[in-house]
C-alpha cells in the first residue's frame, strides 16, 4: 500500500482487526468506563472520558450527527449503539505517533444505522465499526470516490485496458481453500512484516464471514482457465459500495491489479448508478494511502462533514 501500483490494493490499513485474534486483542484492550449508550427514545446517554461533552442527537433525527472532532456517535429511536474507546496504541501510518479508535458492535437492531455510520466516518471490521479518535490528530480521514464524477486518468485508462479480459464475478462471504492460498501468498510476498502476517485460516475465515451486514466477496478471474487472480471483500451500502479488504495474485504486478480492481468497482457502481465507492481511510501525510488522492473527486470526512480532497492541504 505504497504508490500507485500493485500495492495499492491492499486495505489493510482500513481495518482495526481483520481477525478473529485481532478483534480480541481489541475488546482486551478497550476501557469498560469509556461508553456511550444511546437509549431508545434517543434522548438520554451516559457521559464517559470518550468526549467532554456527550449528548445524543434529537429522537427520530437520524441525520443529527455530533460534531466534536473527537467523537460523532448516532442514535435515532429503537436503535441503541454502544460505543467502546481503545486504549492508546502505536500508530501504524505515522512514525511517533499514537493511536485510539472508537468501536461500536453491529446488532441487529443497529443495522439499520449501517449506512449512516459509514457516512459518519465509521469502517467496518468483522462485527464491529470503527473510526479514530486520536488525541491531537485528525490525519486519519474516511475516503470515498464520487463515482458519476470520475473520469479516469492516462495511466488509470491503460491500467483498465491491461485487465479488461478479467471476469468480475460477485461471489458469498465465504471463506474458501482457492482464497486463503491467495490470501497467504499475497501476505508472504507483499506484507510479511505486517500484523495480518500472523493470520491463519480460522483468521481468515473470521475476516470474510464475521459479518452482519450484507457482504460480498467480488473476486477478479481469468476467464480462459478461471483462474482466481484478485479478490475484494466489499460491504453493500444505501449509497454505493464499501471495500473492506482486497488482495490479489502477487505474480501478476505488473499488471496493477490493486488500481484495477478500484477502477473496476467504480464503473460498476457507475452502472448501477450508485453515488460512491468508499475507500477506507486516506492518511494525511503517509505514503502508504497516498494511491486514494488519485481517484478524483475524492471526498474525505473531516470536521463532522465530507470535503472534497482537492480543497484540504495534502501535505
Amino acid at each position: 500500500m505504497t504508490q500507485v501500483d500493485a500495492t495499492s490494493s491492499k486495505l489493510a490499513g482500513d481495518q482495526i482487526s481483520d481477525s478473529k485474534k485481532t478483534a480480541a486483542r481489541e475488546q482486551a484492550d478497550v476501557e469498560p468506563q469509556a461508553q456511550l449508550s444511546c437509549e431508545e427514545n434517543g434522548t438520554s446517554a451516559r457521559q464517559t472520558s470518550v468526549s467532554t461533552k456527550a449528548a445524543c442527537p434529537p429522537p427520530g433525527d437520524p441525520s443529527s450527527i455530533m460534531t466534536n472532532a473527537a467523537f460523532h456517535p448516532l442514535s435515532w429511536r429503537r436503535v441503541g449503539v454502544t460505543f467502546i474507546a481503545t486504549r492508546n496504541q502505536v500508530c501504524p501510518y505515522l512514525e511517533g505517533r499514537m493511536e485510539r479508535k472508537l468501536i461500536a458492535p453491529i446488532t441487529r437492531s443497529a443495522r439499520s444505522s449501517f449506512t449512516a455510520m459509514n457516512a459518519a466516518g465509521f469502517r467496518r471490521s468483522n462485527a464491529f465499526v470503527y473510526r479514530p479518535i486520536c488525541s491531537n490528530c485528525q490525519a486519519c480521514m474516511a475516503a470515498r470516490v464520487l463515482v458519476a464524477d470520475f473520469k479516469p486518468s492516462r495511466t488509470q485508462r491503460r491500467i483498465a485496458r491491461k485487465n479488461a479480459e478479467l471476469r468480475l464475478d460477485m461471489a458469498p462471504a465465504m471463506a474458501t481453500e482457492e482464497h486463503y492460498d491467495l490470501f497467504r501468498r499475497y501476505l508472504d510476498q507483499r506484507h510479511f512484516d505486517g500484523d495480518m502476517a500472523l493470520m491463519d485460516e480460522d483468521d481468515f475465515a473470521a475476516m470474510i464471514e464475521e459479518t452482519s451486514v450484507r457482504t460480498n466477496l467480488f473476486e477478479w478471474r481469468e476467464p480462459q482457465n478461471d483462474r482466481l487472480v484478485a479478490a475484494c471483500l466489499v460491504d453493500h451500502l444505501d449509497d454505493g459500495l464499501s471495500m473492506v479488504y482486497s488482495y490479489y495474485d502477487p505474480d501478476y504486478l505488473e499488471r496493477s491489479l490493486g488500481v484495477a480492481m478500484i477502477l473496476s468497482l467504480i464503473a460498476l457502481s457507475q452502472k448501477s448508478e450508485l453515488e460512491h465507492l468508499y475507500l477506507g481511510y486516506w492518511v494525511k501525510g503517509s505514503r502508504k494511502m497516498s494511491y486514494k488522492q488519485n481517484f478524483q473527486p475524492l471526498e474525505v470526512y473531516t470536521e463532522g462533514r465530507w470535503q472534497a480532497l482537492g480543497s484540504l492541504d495534502r501535505g
